[in-house]
């Protein structure tokens, strides 16, 4: 009931003028809208007028009803991204919000597919709404899906939307040699072991395998191979290269038998795992007469630390100048020895490394230094 001011005890009396409520409901003489509303919407609006009995004089009112109706909806996804992956167990339910029941109306609902498809191998569950199966086909889908709900009252229906992507489940790589990896991917060093595992992607049914691992066109870091039957990368690189993305193929087979390819970018490059320097500055480092011994400086790149190293330091062809009585020795780099004569000195040295049976040169290394 309505609450009226100012009408001195008379009794008001209204009548709709124009408008309409919903469906099952009434305007009572009396200014009351009662009954039981069957017909959802948020703008039912009825003009009324107000007089009262014994009273000339009458007003105008509007009112306006909302009615609140269910909304079935599934879980929104992404179709840039894949929902479930082939072979796939689903169990999608179906959410009604929006709505709250009558404590006195039993309610019983029944989903029908209205348009549009399920992925294959996934049923409509009539009589709650959940999509529940087994993916046996990749592609994208999408269906119109029927809710309707009876009381009784009467029925209402409303419609929610089940959109997905089917896809291949990936894979990529693990780092299991203990190089480990930048932002472009991994890392693997000459003359030092390397290896990389398959990884499976989490969204793969349990049970699925991976085989015919596959690098198509671009080839790993020489020294580095790729086991067909695991897809294992591995081995010792014995050259230095550049980030690569390598595309590597596969087949997955998945629990219901499903074969279908899939395929991953892999990221290695090969680096030295060290950095030979020696002193670069023009500060005089010892003076004529006086020994020096100046030690070639060696940073590790690599986490991995070398295996028996050997190292052979040579003079590059051209001028070379270093004091007199002082030398370079070629296995260690040391350069020693009692200067006779001052002055600013430079040389070019080549630094062959040897580790694991693997060699690799390091050019055009800077050594200058001065004697007072």
């Amino acid at each position: 009931m309505p609450a009226f001011f100012g009408f001195d005890g008379h009794a008001p009396i209204c009548v709709a003028t124009a408008g309409k409520l919903p469906a099952g409901m009434v305007l009572g003489s009396n200014c009351a809208i009662v009954g039981r509303p069957t017909e959802p919407g948020s703008n039912f609006n009825i003009s009324i007028r107000v007089g009262a009995s014994g009273v000339s004089n009458t007003i105008q009112s509007t009112v306006t009803v909302r009615v609140l109706a269910p909304s079935a909806r599934y879980m929104a996804r992404t179709m840039s991204q894949n929902a479930f992956s082939i072979g796939e167990t689903v169990n999608d339910v179906v959410t009604i919000s929006g709505w709250e029941a009558p404590a006195d109306a039993e309610i019983a609902w029944v989903y029908t597919l209205k348009s549009g498809a399920l992925p294959p191998g996934l049923t409509l569950n009539a009589n709650t709404g959940a999509v529940v199966g087994t993916t046996t086909s990749v592609g994208s889908f999408s269906a119109e899906i029927g809710a309707r709900m009876s009381t009784k009252f009467g029925a209402y229906e409303t419609v929610a939307t089940y959109a997905v992507n089917v896809g291949v489940p990936g894979f990529g790589y693990v780092n299991t040699g203990g190089t480990g990896q930048s932002l472009n991917g991994m890392n693997s060093y000459i003359g030092q072991p390397f290896s990389a595992e398959v990884s499976l992607s989490a969204t793969a049914p349990a049970g699925s395998i991976l085989k015919d691992f596959a690098i198509p066109a671009v080839q790993l870091p020489a020294g580095l191979t790729i086991d067909p039957a695991t897809g294992r990368i591995a081995g010792t690189p014995t050259t230095t290269s550049a980030n690569l993305s390598i595309l590597v193929k596969a087949t997955i087979v998945t629990p219901g038998g499903a074969s279908n390819p899939t395929q991953t970018n892999f990221g290695v490059s090969a680096s030295r795992p060290i950095l030979i320097r020696h002193v670069s500055s023009t500060v005089p480092v010892g003076t004529v007469g006086t020994p020096i011994s100046l030690n070639p400086i060696i940073t590790a790149i690599s986490s991995l630390p070398l295996t028996a190293p050997t190292y052979n330091y040579a003079k590059q062809p051209g001028p070379c100048s270093l004091p007199t009585g002082v030398s370079i020795d070629p296995a260690t780099g040391v350069v020693s020895g009692t200067p006779g004569t001052a002055g600013n000195f430079i040389c070019y040295l080549d630094i062959t490394i040897t580790n694991a049976g693997i060699s690799w040169l390091q050019q055009s290394t800077l050594l200058t230094f001065a004697i007072r």
